[in-house]
This record gives structure tokens, C-alpha cells and sequence, in this order.
């Protein structure tokens, strides 16, 4: 037979997994006792709610009504790239960020607390170990842009 067969065969059985995982909505996404999901064990993620060094990130301040934040929040995600708005319940939004070259998806939700005026946030990637930052440069850029260029105090 062939090596080039076996070597493909190969790939095609060991990649074939990542490429469904990509494809499905993690279990992790969603609220669970009102609150987002803990990020993956591996460096590929970050969240407002999470004790976990090196993952944590603060969450951002309301902008005025749940109405007005939710629509700066999609304002900002689209500074960053194109985006697919999975779930927009009110106060939850999930969407999904597809890397340009390998195709990969990214899972980011916000979590609007209206008590405490703050917008929870995680960004976590579907597959592979490590994202090489991504997911922490995307939430720096939406903060960024969600702020108004600024950095005010308590936000970053």
C-alpha cells in the first residue's frame, strides 16, 4: 500500500475529531446558576468570572440601560472581526468568532448583571491547547473599543 494513503488516513483519523468539536457548540456555553461557565483548563481562554490566574478578566461597566450596553457590546465585537450572533437572550449574548486562515471557532458570551452594572464576559476556543493570546487580545480589543478607547480605573 501506499504511504502517502496510510499518512493521510492517519491525519484524517486523528483530525477528524477537532474538526466536529469545531463545529458543535461546547456543553460549556451557557449560564449555569446564573452565572458563565468556568474556562477550559487549558490556555486557551479567559473570563470576568473566574478566580484563575492567568484567565481572569475584569468585567466592563454598564453603559447606561441594558438596552443601550447591549448594543455597544455588539458595536465592539464587531471592532474586532466578523462575528455570528448564536444566542441573544436580553441579557446574555453568545457569539462566535471564526479564526480567517484555519477556520476556528471561538465561543465568547457576555452575561449583562443589571444589579451589580457590569458585563461578565468569557471567550474560550472550541478546540486545540492554546489560542497564542487570541482570546485575551480579542476581549483587550472589544474592552477597548466598549470603553471608548479610554482606560478608565477598575476596568482594566
Amino acid at each position: 500500500m501506499n504511504p502517502l494513503y496510510i499518512v493521510a488516513g492517519v491525519l484524517v483519523v486523528l483530525g477528524a475529531p477537532m474538526v466536529v468539536r469545531n463545529y458543535i457548540t461546547p456543553r460549556s456555553v451557557g449560564i449555569t446558576d446564573g452565572a458563565l461557565s468556568e474556562v477550559p483548563r487549558s490556555p486557551n481562554g479567559v473570563s470576568s468570572q473566574t478566580d484563575v490566574t492567568g484567565k481572569r478578566v475584569d468585567p466592563l461597566p454598564f453603559q447606561g440601560s441594558v438596552e443601550e450596553t447591549r448594543q455597544a457590546l455588539l458595536a465592539a465585537a464587531e471592532s474586532f472581526g466578523t462575528y455570528r450572533l448564536k444566542t441573544d437572550e436580553g441579557t446574555y449574548l453568545h457569539l462566535v468568532f471564526i479564526t480567517p486562515v484555519m477556520r476556528f471557532r471561538d465561543d465568547v458570551e457576555f452575561l449583562l448583571d443589571e444589579e451589580a452594572q457590569v458585563v461578565h464576559l468569557r471567550s474560550a476556543s472550541r478546540v486545540g491547547h492554546s489560542d497564542m493570546g487570541l482570546n485575551r487580545r480579542r476581549y483587550e480589543a472589544i474592552r477597548q473599543h466598549y470603553l471608548g478607547g479610554e482606560d478608565r480605573p477598575g476596568t482594566g
